[in-house]
């Protein structure tokens, strides 16, 4: 199985949420795991870096918006697991 798919689905089991099916090849479920309070994208690498551009957040965070959401990204570089979310909005 992929790194990412692993990804999504310890993220959908460990916050109670649910895969997108079919996120990020259709404009229907545009991000990957969505809950009671949040539209979560992920990202992950095997190298030593990743990078978050700011068009990404945004579009985030409107489908969050529009959903009735807060946006959430799960960063994944080598290891090494991160969480990034609005400043002002407690983690769930």
């Amino acid at each position: 199985m992929s790194e990412w798919k692993n990804q999504e689905k310890r993220v959908a089991k460990r916050t109670g949420g649910k895969r997108q099916p079919g996120s990020g090849s259709g404009w229907v479920h545009q991000n990957d795991v969505v809950d009671d309070v949040y539209l979560r994208e992920m990202k992950q690498t095997d190298g030593k870096s990743i990078s978050i551009k700011a068009e990404d957040w945004e579009k985030l965070r409107a489908n969050a918006l529009h959903m009735g959401r807060l946006p959430m990204m799960h960063l994944q570089i080598g290891r090494r697991r991160l969480v990034v979310h609005d400043e002002g909005h407690e983690c769930g």
